[in-house]
Protein backbone atom coordinates (compact mmCIF):
# COMPACT_ATOMS: atom_id res chain seq x y z
CA UNK A 1 0.00 0.00 0.00
CA UNK A 2 2.56 2.52 0.87
CA UNK A 3 4.86 1.54 -2.17
CA UNK A 4 1.60 2.51 -4.36
CA UNK A 5 0.91 5.61 -2.65
CA UNK A 6 4.74 6.43 -3.10
CA UNK A 7 3.88 5.58 -7.16
CA UNK A 8 0.82 7.66 -6.90
CA UNK A 9 3.06 10.16 -5.47
CA UNK A 10 6.02 10.53 -7.99
CA UNK A 11 3.06 10.60 -10.89
CA UNK A 12 1.32 13.37 -9.44
CA UNK A 13 4.62 15.22 -9.13
CA UNK A 14 5.48 14.48 -12.53
CA UNK A 15 2.48 16.10 -14.04
CA UNK A 16 2.51 19.16 -12.22
CA UNK A 17 6.31 19.36 -13.39
CA UNK A 18 4.79 18.98 -17.14
CA UNK A 19 2.14 21.00 -16.42
CA UNK A 20 4.41 24.07 -14.95
CA UNK A 21 7.15 23.54 -18.01
CA UNK A 22 4.14 23.77 -20.60
CA UNK A 23 3.09 27.01 -18.95
CA UNK A 24 6.30 28.74 -18.74
CA UNK A 25 7.07 26.93 -22.26
CA UNK A 26 3.86 28.96 -23.23
CA UNK A 27 4.12 32.23 -21.77
CA UNK A 28 7.77 32.28 -23.46
CA UNK A 29 5.99 31.85 -26.54
CA UNK A 30 3.70 34.41 -26.39
CA UNK A 31 5.98 37.51 -25.09
CA UNK A 32 8.79 36.44 -27.16
CA UNK A 33 6.31 36.74 -30.53
CA UNK A 34 4.76 39.83 -29.30
CA UNK A 35 8.10 41.16 -29.46
CA UNK A 36 9.24 40.00 -32.69
CA UNK A 37 5.95 40.94 -34.15
CA UNK A 38 6.92 44.91 -32.36
CA UNK A 39 7.77 47.19 -34.73
CA UNK A 40 10.57 48.06 -32.19
CA UNK A 41 12.52 45.16 -33.42
CA UNK A 42 15.29 44.12 -34.47
CA UNK A 43 15.54 47.85 -34.00
CA UNK A 44 16.12 48.03 -30.45
CA UNK A 45 19.41 45.96 -30.78
CA UNK A 46 20.64 46.74 -34.17
CA UNK A 47 21.42 50.64 -33.12
CA UNK A 48 23.32 49.88 -30.13
CA UNK A 49 25.23 47.30 -31.78
CA UNK A 50 26.15 49.97 -35.20
CA UNK A 51 27.38 52.45 -32.39
CA UNK A 52 29.68 50.15 -30.52
CA UNK A 53 30.32 48.50 -33.86
CA UNK A 54 31.31 52.41 -34.99
CA UNK A 55 33.50 52.99 -31.58
CA UNK A 56 35.01 49.68 -32.22
CA UNK A 57 35.81 51.09 -35.85
CA UNK A 58 37.53 54.42 -34.31
CA UNK A 59 39.42 52.49 -32.06
CA UNK A 60 40.85 50.23 -34.39
CA UNK A 61 42.45 52.52 -36.63
CA UNK A 62 42.77 55.33 -33.96
CA UNK A 63 43.67 53.87 -30.70
CA UNK A 64 46.90 52.91 -28.54
CA UNK A 65 48.61 50.28 -30.60
CA UNK A 66 48.86 48.54 -27.63
CA UNK A 67 45.85 45.33 -27.56
CA UNK A 68 45.58 45.15 -23.75
CA UNK A 69 45.00 48.88 -23.71
CA UNK A 70 42.46 49.21 -27.38
CA UNK A 71 39.13 49.06 -27.06
CA UNK A 72 38.65 47.32 -30.51
CA UNK A 73 40.93 44.27 -29.68
CA UNK A 74 39.58 44.19 -25.87
CA UNK A 75 36.21 44.29 -26.83
CA UNK A 76 36.83 42.11 -30.30
CA UNK A 77 38.44 39.65 -28.99
CA UNK A 78 37.88 39.25 -25.27
CA UNK A 79 34.19 40.15 -24.57
CA UNK A 80 32.27 39.68 -28.12
CA UNK A 81 33.88 37.26 -29.61
CA UNK A 82 33.35 34.44 -25.94
CA UNK A 83 29.79 35.68 -25.77
CA UNK A 84 28.81 35.39 -29.07
CA UNK A 85 29.55 31.44 -28.90
CA UNK A 86 27.29 31.76 -25.74
CA UNK A 87 24.27 33.21 -28.40
CA UNK A 88 24.67 30.20 -30.32
CA UNK A 89 23.50 27.70 -27.75
CA UNK A 90 20.66 30.02 -26.17
CA UNK A 91 19.35 32.53 -29.58
CA UNK A 92 21.34 30.59 -32.49
CA UNK A 93 21.75 33.01 -35.25
CA UNK A 94 20.42 35.99 -33.22
CA UNK A 95 23.60 38.49 -33.70
CA UNK A 96 22.80 38.16 -37.68
CA UNK A 97 19.70 40.23 -36.80
CA UNK A 98 21.88 42.36 -34.48
CA UNK A 99 24.69 42.58 -36.74
CA UNK A 100 25.84 46.27 -38.41
CA UNK A 101 26.67 45.02 -41.29
CA UNK A 102 23.00 43.88 -41.85
CA UNK A 103 21.25 47.35 -40.74
CA UNK A 104 23.90 48.96 -43.46
CA UNK A 105 22.31 46.50 -45.99
CA UNK A 106 18.99 47.05 -45.40
CA UNK A 107 19.29 50.94 -45.57
CA UNK A 108 21.45 50.48 -49.49
CA UNK A 109 19.21 47.80 -50.40
CA UNK A 110 16.08 50.14 -49.65
CA UNK A 111 17.54 52.95 -51.64
CA UNK A 112 20.41 52.19 -53.60
CA UNK A 113 20.48 48.04 -54.96
CA UNK A 114 19.67 46.77 -58.14
CA UNK A 115 18.28 43.84 -56.76
CA UNK A 116 18.98 41.08 -58.74
CA UNK A 117 18.41 37.61 -57.94
CA UNK A 118 20.62 35.75 -56.20
CA UNK A 119 23.10 33.32 -58.43
CA UNK A 120 21.80 30.36 -59.10
CA UNK A 121 25.36 28.48 -58.80
CA UNK A 122 25.33 29.38 -54.61
CA UNK A 123 21.76 27.44 -54.57
CA UNK A 124 23.35 24.42 -55.57
CA UNK A 125 23.69 21.60 -52.65
CA UNK A 126 27.04 20.86 -53.56
CA UNK A 127 29.03 24.03 -54.42
CA UNK A 128 26.37 25.62 -50.98
CA UNK A 129 27.82 23.35 -48.58
CA UNK A 130 31.77 23.17 -49.92
CA UNK A 131 31.39 27.67 -49.91
CA UNK A 132 30.45 27.52 -46.41
CA UNK A 133 33.32 25.12 -45.53
CA UNK A 134 35.87 27.71 -47.45
CA UNK A 135 34.49 30.03 -45.21
CA UNK A 136 35.05 28.44 -42.27
CA UNK A 137 38.27 27.06 -42.84
CA UNK A 138 39.05 30.84 -44.63
CA UNK A 139 38.07 32.90 -41.37
CA UNK A 140 40.02 30.39 -38.09
CA UNK A 141 42.74 31.07 -40.85
CA UNK A 142 42.95 34.88 -41.28
CA UNK A 143 42.78 35.27 -37.93
CA UNK A 144 45.91 32.87 -36.48
CA UNK A 145 47.98 34.32 -39.90
CA UNK A 146 47.18 37.90 -39.49
CA UNK A 147 47.62 37.67 -35.45
CA UNK A 148 44.46 39.56 -35.42
CA UNK A 149 43.78 39.30 -31.66
CA UNK A 150 47.41 41.12 -31.10
CA UNK A 151 46.68 44.17 -33.23
CA UNK A 152 43.80 46.60 -33.66
CA UNK A 153 44.58 47.60 -36.95
CA UNK A 154 44.32 43.86 -38.66
CA UNK A 155 41.58 43.49 -36.70
CA UNK A 156 39.58 46.77 -37.77
CA UNK A 157 40.88 45.49 -41.14
CA UNK A 158 38.84 42.35 -41.06
CA UNK A 159 36.01 43.79 -40.07
CA UNK A 160 36.25 46.46 -42.83
CA UNK A 161 36.66 43.22 -45.39
CA UNK A 162 33.62 42.13 -44.05
CA UNK A 163 31.67 45.28 -44.13
CA UNK A 164 32.94 45.50 -47.87
CA UNK A 165 31.60 42.30 -48.63
CA UNK A 166 27.99 43.08 -47.68
CA UNK A 167 27.77 46.02 -48.81
CA UNK A 168 28.81 44.98 -52.24
CA UNK A 169 26.45 42.08 -51.91
CA UNK A 170 23.36 44.74 -50.59
CA UNK A 171 23.94 47.09 -53.41
CA UNK A 172 23.57 44.19 -56.53
CA UNK A 173 21.65 41.36 -55.29
CA UNK A 174 17.91 41.28 -53.20
CA UNK A 175 17.71 39.88 -49.90
CA UNK A 176 20.54 38.91 -47.77
CA UNK A 177 22.65 36.95 -50.42
CA UNK A 178 25.62 37.58 -48.64
CA UNK A 179 24.65 36.22 -44.87
CA UNK A 180 23.17 33.29 -46.34
CA UNK A 181 25.86 32.09 -48.44
CA UNK A 182 29.25 33.90 -48.15
CA UNK A 183 29.87 35.29 -45.04
CA UNK A 184 32.31 32.98 -43.01
CA UNK A 185 31.26 34.44 -39.45
CA UNK A 186 27.44 33.79 -40.86
CA UNK A 187 28.30 30.06 -42.16
CA UNK A 188 29.97 29.46 -38.87
CA UNK A 189 26.83 30.36 -36.66
CA UNK A 190 24.31 28.85 -38.71
CA UNK A 191 26.03 25.23 -38.07
CA UNK A 192 25.83 25.94 -33.95
CA UNK A 193 22.71 27.44 -34.36
CA UNK A 194 21.46 23.96 -34.84
CA UNK A 195 21.87 23.18 -31.13
CA UNK A 196 19.76 26.24 -29.97
CA UNK A 197 17.38 26.11 -27.34
CA UNK A 198 14.88 28.67 -29.95
CA UNK A 199 13.18 27.91 -32.85
CA UNK A 200 11.05 30.02 -35.09
CA UNK A 201 8.59 27.92 -36.27
CA UNK A 202 5.17 28.11 -37.94
CA UNK A 203 2.08 26.14 -37.26
CA UNK A 204 1.17 24.58 -40.70
CA UNK A 205 -2.46 24.06 -39.07
CA UNK A 206 -2.83 28.12 -39.06
CA UNK A 207 -1.20 27.72 -42.86
CA UNK A 208 -3.83 25.69 -43.69
CA UNK A 209 -6.94 26.68 -42.13
CA UNK A 210 -6.42 29.96 -43.43
CA UNK A 211 -5.45 28.79 -47.03
CA UNK A 212 -2.73 31.09 -47.40
CA UNK A 213 -2.38 31.59 -51.18
CA UNK A 214 0.76 34.61 -50.99
CA UNK A 215 3.11 33.43 -48.68
CA UNK A 216 3.33 36.29 -47.12
CA UNK A 217 5.87 35.20 -44.87
CA UNK A 218 8.15 35.15 -47.87
CA UNK A 219 7.11 37.33 -50.22
CA UNK A 220 6.11 40.24 -47.89
CA UNK A 221 2.99 42.29 -48.10
CA UNK A 222 1.75 46.08 -47.57
CA UNK A 223 5.16 47.54 -47.84
CA UNK A 224 6.29 44.88 -45.41
CA UNK A 225 9.21 42.66 -46.70
CA UNK A 226 9.21 38.59 -45.94
CA UNK A 227 11.96 36.67 -45.07
CA UNK A 228 15.55 38.12 -47.03
CA UNK A 229 17.01 35.21 -46.11
CA UNK A 230 15.71 33.48 -48.96
CA UNK A 231 13.90 31.07 -47.09
CA UNK A 232 9.89 30.28 -46.74
CA UNK A 233 9.33 30.26 -42.93
CA UNK A 234 6.17 28.65 -43.39
CA UNK A 235 8.09 25.07 -43.81
CA UNK A 236 11.24 25.54 -41.90
CA UNK A 237 12.69 23.09 -40.11
CA UNK A 238 16.07 24.41 -39.24
CA UNK A 239 18.03 27.01 -37.38
CA UNK A 240 20.58 27.54 -39.83
CA UNK A 241 19.21 29.77 -41.94
CA UNK A 242 16.93 32.16 -39.58
CA UNK A 243 17.94 35.25 -37.84
CA UNK A 244 15.14 35.95 -35.24
CA UNK A 245 14.91 39.45 -37.22
CA UNK A 246 10.99 39.20 -37.14
CA UNK A 247 10.38 40.04 -40.54
CA UNK A 248 8.40 37.09 -41.70
CA UNK A 249 5.87 37.68 -38.49
CA UNK A 250 5.01 40.91 -39.32
CA UNK A 251 4.43 39.65 -42.44
CA UNK A 252 1.94 36.97 -41.67
CA UNK A 253 -1.53 38.02 -41.71
CA UNK A 254 -2.98 34.95 -39.86
CA UNK A 255 -0.10 34.96 -36.68
CA UNK A 256 1.32 31.56 -37.63
CA UNK A 257 4.82 32.48 -36.71
CA UNK A 258 6.12 31.87 -33.08
CA UNK A 259 9.40 31.94 -31.34
CA UNK A 260 9.29 28.72 -29.23
CA UNK A 261 11.68 27.37 -26.68
CA UNK A 262 12.87 23.39 -27.54
CA UNK A 263 15.72 21.10 -25.96
CA UNK A 264 19.30 21.80 -27.50
CA UNK A 265 18.90 18.17 -29.23
CA UNK A 266 15.55 18.32 -31.13
CA UNK A 267 16.89 19.95 -34.30
CA UNK A 268 19.81 17.18 -34.99
CA UNK A 269 17.54 14.17 -33.57
CA UNK A 270 14.66 14.58 -35.52
CA UNK A 271 16.13 16.11 -38.73
CA UNK A 272 15.87 13.04 -41.48
CA UNK A 273 16.62 15.66 -44.36
CA UNK A 274 20.26 16.60 -44.27
CA UNK A 275 22.48 15.61 -47.19
CA UNK A 276 25.88 14.33 -46.82
CA UNK A 277 27.21 17.62 -47.22
CA UNK A 278 25.93 19.46 -45.17
CA UNK A 279 26.49 17.19 -42.42
CA UNK A 280 30.01 17.12 -43.69
CA UNK A 281 30.30 21.09 -42.48
CA UNK A 282 29.30 19.82 -38.46
CA UNK A 283 32.11 16.99 -38.73
CA UNK A 284 34.48 19.93 -39.90
CA UNK A 285 33.21 21.87 -37.08
CA UNK A 286 35.86 19.40 -34.71
CA UNK A 287 38.47 20.27 -36.37
CA UNK A 288 38.47 24.16 -36.81
CA UNK A 289 37.36 24.21 -32.69
CA UNK A 290 40.37 22.29 -32.46
CA UNK A 291 42.92 24.01 -34.57
CA UNK A 292 41.43 27.36 -32.59
CA UNK A 293 42.51 25.42 -29.38
CA UNK A 294 46.02 24.03 -30.61
CA UNK A 295 47.15 27.25 -31.64
CA UNK A 296 47.04 28.65 -28.28
CA UNK A 297 49.32 25.64 -26.55
CA UNK A 298 52.66 26.41 -25.25
CA UNK A 299 53.67 23.13 -27.27
CA UNK A 300 52.94 24.95 -30.49
CA UNK A 301 54.64 27.82 -30.10
CA UNK A 302 57.83 25.85 -28.77
CA UNK A 303 57.25 23.68 -31.65
CA UNK A 304 57.37 26.86 -33.98
CA UNK A 305 60.39 28.27 -32.12
CA UNK A 306 62.52 24.93 -32.44
CA UNK A 307 61.94 24.61 -36.45
CA UNK A 308 61.42 28.27 -37.51
CA UNK A 309 64.20 27.90 -39.79
CA UNK A 310 62.35 25.14 -41.70
CA UNK A 311 60.26 25.74 -44.82
CA UNK A 312 57.04 24.50 -43.28
CA UNK A 313 57.28 26.21 -39.78
CA UNK A 314 58.99 29.17 -41.16
CA UNK A 315 55.72 30.34 -43.14
CA UNK A 316 53.11 31.40 -40.89
CA UNK A 317 50.41 31.17 -44.34
CA UNK A 318 51.76 27.62 -45.16
CA UNK A 319 51.94 26.22 -41.39
CA UNK A 320 48.49 27.70 -40.25
CA UNK A 321 47.27 26.78 -43.28
CA UNK A 322 48.56 22.94 -43.10
CA UNK A 323 47.84 22.95 -39.21
CA UNK A 324 43.65 24.02 -39.64
CA UNK A 325 42.91 21.47 -43.48
CA UNK A 326 44.82 18.45 -41.26
CA UNK A 327 42.93 18.82 -38.49
CA UNK A 328 39.65 18.98 -39.98
CA UNK A 329 41.08 16.00 -42.09
CA UNK A 330 41.82 14.08 -38.91
CA UNK A 331 38.11 14.80 -37.83
CA UNK A 332 36.92 13.61 -40.88
CA UNK A 333 38.91 10.71 -40.64
CA UNK A 334 37.90 9.27 -37.20
CA UNK A 335 33.76 10.42 -38.11
CA UNK A 336 34.25 8.13 -41.31
CA UNK A 337 36.14 5.24 -40.00
CA UNK A 338 33.46 5.20 -37.00
CA UNK A 339 30.80 5.48 -39.39
CA UNK A 340 32.12 2.38 -41.79
CA UNK A 341 32.17 0.25 -38.57
CA UNK A 342 28.67 1.07 -37.98
CA UNK A 343 27.91 0.13 -41.48
CA UNK A 344 29.82 -3.33 -41.11
CA UNK A 345 27.74 -3.74 -37.95
CA UNK A 346 24.30 -2.61 -39.50
CA UNK A 347 24.62 -3.21 -43.27
CA UNK A 348 23.63 0.00 -44.17
CA UNK A 349 25.15 2.34 -46.77
CA UNK A 350 27.89 4.07 -45.47
CA UNK A 351 26.64 7.33 -46.82
CA UNK A 352 23.84 7.23 -45.24
CA UNK A 353 25.18 7.20 -42.16
CA UNK A 354 27.46 9.40 -42.53
CA UNK A 355 24.46 11.96 -43.70
CA UNK A 356 22.85 10.28 -40.13
CA UNK A 357 24.73 10.85 -37.83
CA UNK A 358 27.21 14.13 -38.65
CA UNK A 359 25.36 16.83 -36.84
CA UNK A 360 24.92 14.51 -33.44
CA UNK A 361 28.86 15.70 -32.37
CA UNK A 362 27.54 19.38 -32.30
CA UNK A 363 26.46 19.88 -29.15
CA UNK A 364 29.88 18.25 -27.77
CA UNK A 365 31.46 20.38 -30.31
CA UNK A 366 29.55 23.75 -29.74
CA UNK A 367 30.10 23.27 -25.68
CA UNK A 368 33.98 22.84 -26.05
CA UNK A 369 34.24 26.04 -28.19
CA UNK A 370 31.95 27.74 -25.83
CA UNK A 371 34.12 26.26 -22.86
CA UNK A 372 37.41 27.84 -24.41
CA UNK A 373 36.16 31.59 -25.27
CA UNK A 374 34.95 31.85 -21.86
CA UNK A 375 38.16 30.99 -20.78
CA UNK A 376 39.91 33.72 -22.80
CA UNK A 377 37.24 35.60 -21.33
CA UNK A 378 37.31 35.01 -17.72
CA UNK A 379 41.29 35.30 -17.49
CA UNK A 380 41.54 38.48 -19.33
CA UNK A 381 38.40 40.67 -17.83
CA UNK A 382 40.80 42.85 -16.63
CA UNK A 383 41.07 44.43 -19.12
CA UNK A 384 37.94 45.30 -19.96
CA UNK A 385 37.98 48.41 -17.54
CA UNK A 386 41.04 50.06 -18.54
CA UNK A 387 40.27 49.62 -22.23
CA UNK A 388 36.51 51.74 -21.99
CA UNK A 389 38.30 54.01 -19.54
CA UNK A 390 41.15 54.58 -22.55
CA UNK A 391 38.37 56.16 -25.00
CA UNK A 392 37.31 58.78 -22.53
CA UNK A 393 41.23 59.58 -21.89
CA UNK A 394 41.73 58.06 -18.33
CA UNK A 395 44.61 55.43 -17.90
CA UNK A 396 43.96 52.37 -15.40
CA UNK A 397 46.90 49.91 -14.97
CA UNK A 398 45.19 46.78 -16.10
CA UNK A 399 47.60 44.26 -13.81
CA UNK A 400 45.73 46.28 -10.93
CA UNK A 401 42.26 44.74 -11.62
CA UNK A 402 41.55 41.04 -10.46
CA UNK A 403 40.12 38.47 -13.02
CA UNK A 404 36.56 37.12 -13.17
CA UNK A 405 37.03 33.77 -11.72
CA UNK A 406 40.19 31.54 -9.71
CA UNK A 407 42.02 29.40 -11.73
CA UNK A 408 40.76 26.25 -9.13
CA UNK A 409 36.59 27.85 -10.05
CA UNK A 410 37.26 27.79 -13.76
CA UNK A 411 39.18 24.70 -14.24
CA UNK A 412 35.97 22.76 -12.49
CA UNK A 413 33.44 25.27 -14.74
CA UNK A 414 35.90 24.37 -18.23
CA UNK A 415 35.23 21.03 -17.01
CA UNK A 416 31.55 20.73 -16.36
CA UNK A 417 30.64 22.44 -19.72
CA UNK A 418 32.72 19.93 -21.93
CA UNK A 419 30.98 17.30 -19.62
CA UNK A 420 27.69 18.52 -20.87
CA UNK A 421 28.24 18.71 -24.28
CA UNK A 422 29.59 14.88 -24.16
CA UNK A 423 26.05 14.21 -22.66
CA UNK A 424 24.07 15.57 -25.33
CA UNK A 425 25.84 13.97 -27.77
CA UNK A 426 26.05 10.62 -26.30
CA UNK A 427 21.89 10.92 -25.43
CA UNK A 428 21.87 11.71 -29.61
CA UNK A 429 23.68 8.63 -30.71
CA UNK A 430 21.47 6.40 -27.93
CA UNK A 431 18.18 8.11 -29.53
CA UNK A 432 19.28 7.80 -33.58
CA UNK A 433 20.33 3.87 -32.18
CA UNK A 434 17.13 3.44 -30.50
CA UNK A 435 15.09 4.09 -33.62
CA UNK A 436 17.36 2.42 -35.66
CA UNK A 437 16.73 -0.87 -33.42
CA UNK A 438 13.26 -1.26 -34.10
CA UNK A 439 14.52 -2.12 -37.51
CA UNK A 440 16.81 -4.56 -36.44
CA UNK A 441 20.30 -2.71 -36.09
CA UNK A 442 22.01 -4.81 -33.26
CA UNK A 443 22.19 -3.16 -29.68
CA UNK A 444 26.43 -2.37 -29.96
CA UNK A 445 25.87 -0.79 -33.43
CA UNK A 446 26.28 2.61 -31.34
CA UNK A 447 29.49 1.65 -29.58
CA UNK A 448 32.01 2.96 -32.91
CA UNK A 449 30.07 6.54 -32.35
CA UNK A 450 30.05 6.15 -28.66
CA UNK A 451 34.03 5.34 -28.48
CA UNK A 452 34.73 8.30 -31.15
CA UNK A 453 32.91 10.65 -28.82
CA UNK A 454 34.86 9.53 -25.97
CA UNK A 455 37.45 10.25 -27.67
CA UNK A 456 36.94 13.79 -29.42
CA UNK A 457 36.22 14.86 -25.47
CA UNK A 458 39.90 13.37 -24.49
CA UNK A 459 40.91 15.55 -27.15
CA UNK A 460 39.37 18.56 -26.22
CA UNK A 461 40.25 18.38 -22.58
CA UNK A 462 43.85 18.13 -24.03
CA UNK A 463 43.68 20.53 -26.62
CA UNK A 464 40.96 23.38 -25.15
CA UNK A 465 43.39 23.66 -22.11
CA UNK A 466 42.57 26.20 -19.13
CA UNK A 467 45.81 27.48 -19.01
CA UNK A 468 46.92 28.23 -22.55
CA UNK A 469 48.10 31.21 -23.81
CA UNK A 470 45.69 34.63 -23.53
CA UNK A 471 44.47 35.80 -26.72
CA UNK A 472 45.52 39.30 -26.03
Amino acid sequence: MTELLQIQERKATHEDERRWHERATAAFSHQGTRLLQSRWWPGIIQVPTLLVFLVIFYAAFFGPADPRRNFATVLSWIVWWPLLAVTYFVFGRIWCAACPMITIGDFLQKHFSLRWKAPNFLKKRYLGAVVLLLAILYQAWVEEVTGASYSPMVTGLILLSFTAGAVMSDLLFERHVWCRYLCPLGAWIGVFSMSSIMEVRADKRVCESAKCKGIYCYSGRDGQRGCAWINTPRTMTSNRYCSICGDCFKACPHGSLSLRLRPPTKEVEFSRKENFEDAMSGVAAIGVVAFQGLVMLDFWHFVRSEWKDTALFGSSPLVYGTAIVGMVLASMGLFFLAALVHSRITGEPIRQNLSLFGFTFLPLVLMSHISHNLGMMTHQTHLILPAVAGLVGYQIEPDHLSTLLSPGAWHILHASIILVGTAMTLWLIARICRVKREGGCPRYASLPYVGLAVAYTIAFFLILHPDMLLRV
